[in-house]
């Protein structure tokens, strides 16, 4: 019995190692994220990926054509694997009811070959 506890506690093992590879989780000043581990298309250099991370307050009523306010710290670990929705445009001066995005767009994508660099930010 014991054999066999030990082999699926070091496969175990080994999927946490795999998956933190693949997510890497920082801590910045207002919490820690989670990126992905992705490849150039031309060269398949390894950098990281932190994609839609909040760095102010969402403009919404106050704070709507005010300067940014810096946001909250964040509890736990915040999941920037994503774009987040671009911030709101007219896809055409001829149609401006044709409008996409969001007023809540303020986000930064940070990409880096040097996970250090971010401990910084």
């Amino acid at each position: 019995m014991f054999p066999v506890i030990s082999y699926w506690g070091v496969l175990f093992c080994a999927g946490i190692t795999y998956c933190q590879e693949l997510s890497p989780i920082v801590t910045l000043s207002d919490g820690k994220v989670q990126g992905t581990v992705r490849k150039t298309a031309q060269d398949g250099k390894i950098y990281y990926a932190y994609r839609g991370i909040p760095f102010a307050k969402k403009p919404i009523g106050d704070l709507r054509f005010a300067a940014p306010v810096p946001n909250d710290p964040w509890s736990g670990v915040l999941n920037a694997t994503a774009d987040k929705e671009s911030c709101t445009q007219a896809l055409s001066l001829d149609n401006l009811s044709d409008i996409v995005g969001s007023e809540d767009c303020l986000y930064i994508n940070i990409y880096t070959t040097n996970v250090s660099v971010l401990v910084s930010l």
